[in-house]
C-alpha cells in the first residue's frame, strides 16, 4: 500500500487489512514522503503490530512507490490497497484459495462497492469475470480489473518487471496486458473491496493524461503480440465532470441501489451547487417517486 497525505481515512484501510480473517501475511506501507500525520498514524501501527512494515521515502509518485513495495515482498502473492478504501474481511483468503485452485491465473481482482467520501454505499460495479472478457476490455483501454482489488502471484508479478515506471497514469492497465501475456486473469464475482469516490479527484489536466497513458499502453501490447492494432483504435477522453454533475451521478447511482438516504443526501449537495439546474428539478423529481423510509 503506497501513502501519500491520507490522514483522513488512514485507520480504516490499515484495519480492514488487520482485520482479514487471513491472518498469515506481511503489510508493507509505503509513505511517499506525506506532510499530513500519516506516517505518524502509521508508526503507531507498526509498533503495535508485527506483520506491519513502514517504509519512508521522499514523494516519488504512485508508481515507483509500489515498485519499492514489491521488492521489500517475501510472499507468494502480492495483494494491492488503496489508502482510502476497506477491505472486506473474506478478500484475502477469498482471492488465495482461488489461485491456489486455479494455477493458470497469475492475478485474480473482484466486484468493488462504490462509497462516497463519508464512506456511505453508493452502489456496486461489476467487472468482466473470465480472462477473455477482461482481455477485451483492456484491450479498448479499460482497466478491467480494479486496481486496489487485485492479488497478483509474485513469480508473475516479477517475470514482467513489476510496474513501468515510465507510466505515471494508467500503470495499472499497462500491468495487467502485460500479465495476460504470460497467464490468465480473473475477478470473483462479489465485492470485496470498498473503493472510495471523491469530488474532482481527477482534473482535466489528469484525465488527458491517462487517456494517453492507456492508449500508449494498449499499442504497446499489440506491438509486443504482432497483432494489428484495430484501425478505428481511440480512447474518448470526456472533459472532467463538475461537482454538481458528480453528485448527481452519486444520487442516480445510490437511488439505483435502493440506497435513497444517500441519495437524497448528493441530490441536495447538487442542488446546493446549482439550485436553478433543470437536471437537479429532474433528480427531484426521480427521488420524490422514492422518499427515503422514515428512521
Amino acid at each position: 500500500m503506497s501513502v501519500f497525505n491520507a490522514s483522513q481515512y488512514l485507520s480504516a484501510a490499515v484495519e480492514s487489512i488487520l482485520a482479514q480473517s487471513l491472518s498469515d501475511f506481511e503489510f508493507i506501507i509505503i509513505d511517499d514522503g506525506s506532510s499530513d500525520s500519516s506516517l505518524s498514524i502509521l508508526r503507531k501501527y507498526e509498533s503495535g503490530d508485527s506483520r506491519i512494515r513502514v517504509i519512508s521515502q521522499q514523494n516519488a509518485g504512485l508508481t515507483k512507490a509500489l515498485n519499492v513495495g514489491i521488492s521489500q515482498s517475501r510472499g507468494e502473492f502480492v495483494a494491492r490497497m488503496d489508502a482510502d478504501d476497506i477491505a472486506m474481511p473474506n478478500r484475502l483468503v477469498l482471492q488465495t484459495d482461488y489461485l491456489k485452485k486455479h494455477p493458470e491465473c497469475v492475478a485474480v481482482g473482484s466486484h468493488i462497492l462504490l462509497a462516497d467520501p463519508d464512506g456511505d454505499l453508493l452502489t456496486e460495479e461489476e467487472v468482466p469475470h473470465t480472462h477473455e472478457a477482461i482481455v477485451a476490455k483492456l484491450q479498448s483501454g479499460v482497466g478491467a480489473v480494479p486496481h486496489p482489488t487485485a492479488l497478483i502471484r509474485s513469480d508473475a508479478l516479477r517475470s514482467v518487471g513489476g510496474y513501468r515506471e515510465s507510466f505515471t497514469y494508467a500503470q495499472d492497465l499497462d500491468l495487467w496486458l502485460r500479465l495476460a501475456e504470460v497467464g490468465r486473469l480473473a475477478n470473483l464475482p462479489q465485492a470485496l473491496l470498498q473503493y472510495r469516490l471523491h469530488p474532482n479527484s481527477i482534473t482535466s489536466r489528469q484525465r488527458t493524461r491517462q487517456i494517453e497513458s492507456a492508449e500508449r499502453a494498449v499499442r504497446e501490447a499489440y506491438q509486443r503480440t504482432d497483432k494489428p492494432l484495430p484501425a478505428d483504435f481511440h480512447i474518448p477522453c470526456p472533459p472532467s465532470p463538475s461537482a454538481e454533475r458528480t453528485y448527481r451521478s452519486w444520487a442516480r447511482m445510490a437511488w439505483r441501489s435502493g440506497n435513497l438516504v444517500v441519495a437524497h443526501k448528493h441530490a441536495w449537495n447538487a442542488f446546493r451547487l446549482a439550485p436553478f439546474s433543470l437536471s437537479n428539478l429532474g433528480i427531484a423529481r426521480l427521488l420524490v417517486s422514492r422518499p427515503p423510509k422514515a428512521a
